[in-house]
């Protein structure tokens, strides 16, 4: 596993078990592969899209997708 990923996991596990949080969410552009296809591998299901309201209309950076994990999804 890559950097990303191992610190991705002790996040999660941390927020799970430490933190006692039901849920996490992250969110990225489309164009970013990397980003969503490790959120994919880490169990995340992609549950929407939205417009970041910081970032003009017209932004090329503006759209996104959204993912969560859920606690009961362990990982």
């Amino acid at each position: 596993a890559g950097y990303a990923r191992e610190a991705a996991e002790r996040s999660l596990d941390f927020a799970f078990n430490d933190l006692k949080l039901d849920r996490i969410v992250s969110f990225t552009v489309p164009a970013n592969s990397s980003s969503w296809g490790l959120m994919r591998r880490l169990g995340m299901n992609r549950i929407g899209e939205f417009d970041h309201p910081n970032l003009a209309e017209r932004h090329p950076l503006r759209h996104h997708v959204l993912y969560e994990l859920r606690s009961s999804n362990g990982i």
